[in-house]
């Protein structure tokens, strides 16, 4: 019994350090865990934000797109409009020519009028 004694005053240090150890390694497992929480946040955060970064670089892409075919068409409507400058005084001159012709237009129905009521019907028989 006294070895069982002697070997119990001898083991008894070792278990208070074991159970010292013991919470020690609970405390830091504990610790872990928490920074292991924090770091998934993080994680899922990163991800989030590439998520929104993705986004907002297919709407640049998409708004530089655009651009691109407003420009072209800015290119397209300006050429058309330079174009369509010298139409103007081409509707001018027609206008003119016009008036002058409906100022005829009264005497040529009447001489119209005066061959029809002359020749009489279109009558194919």
């Amino acid at each position: 019994m006294i070895t069982f004694f002697g070997l119990d005053l001898r083991l008894e240090p070792a278990r208070k350090e074991l159970a010292e150890e013991r919470d020690k390694l609970a405390k830091l497992i504990a610790k872990v865990e928490a920074l292991s929480k924090e770091y998934q946040e993080l994680v899922d955060k990163v991800d989030a934000l590439e998520k929104a970064l993705q986004v907002e670089i297919d709407k640049l892409t998409s708004l530089e797109t655009q651009l691109d075919t407003m420009q072209r068409r800015k290119v397209v409507a300006v050429k058309l409009t330079e174009g369509l400058k010298g139409e103007k005084q081409n509707w001018l001159v027609a206008a003119e020519m016009y008036k002058k012709l409906v100022v005829n237009v009264e005497g040529d129905v009447l001489i119209s009028c005066a061959v029809q009521a002359y020749l009489g019907a279109f009558v194919l028989n």
